[in-house]
């Protein structure tokens, strides 16, 4: 689902495309997530110190904190599944990206919240936050 709140400042043909763009970067994100495509999930982060990432036991500030912690994090378990993914433009180059996500055979539900920036033509995380409960 893509909503447009706050998006005055764009046409609907530039939204329309920001949109496509950011959906792909998403969805290219979460492949890499799947794969444990180290490299690749680093490269979808903005590639500064003010970036934050809250995990589910685990925290970064700043981007060589998120590389370090990247090298020695586990992958995410087989069967990842997303499901309520909502994309909101809140402008030309800014977007929030909320999803929950669930394991085959784990009583717990994931909740994950990326803010997006557009930046040198392409979409990049700048904060990200992720937790879990049971259900």
């Amino acid at each position: 689902m893509i909503s447009r709140a706050m998006t005055s400042l764009v046409n609907e043909t530039d939204l329309a495309h920001r949109a496509t763009e950011l959906k792909r970067a998403f969805e290219q994100y979460e492949q890499a997530l799947v794969d444990n495509d180290i490299e690749a999930m680093n490269a979808y982060f903005v590639d500064h110190e003010d970036i934050v990432r809250f995990g589910i036991a685990d925290e970064q500030w700043g981007f060589s904190e998120l590389v370090a912690w990247r090298r020695g994090a586990v992958a995410v378990p087989e069967g990842r599944a997303l499901s309520n993914t909502q994309l909101q433009l809140l402008g030309d180059n800014t977007a929030v990206i909320t999803t929950l996500f669930s394991y085959p055979g784990r009583a717990v539900r994931g909740r994950q919240t990326q803010v997006w920036h557009y930046c040198d033509g392409r979409w990049l995380i700048a904060n990200a936050h992720v937790s879990e409960r049971e259900f």
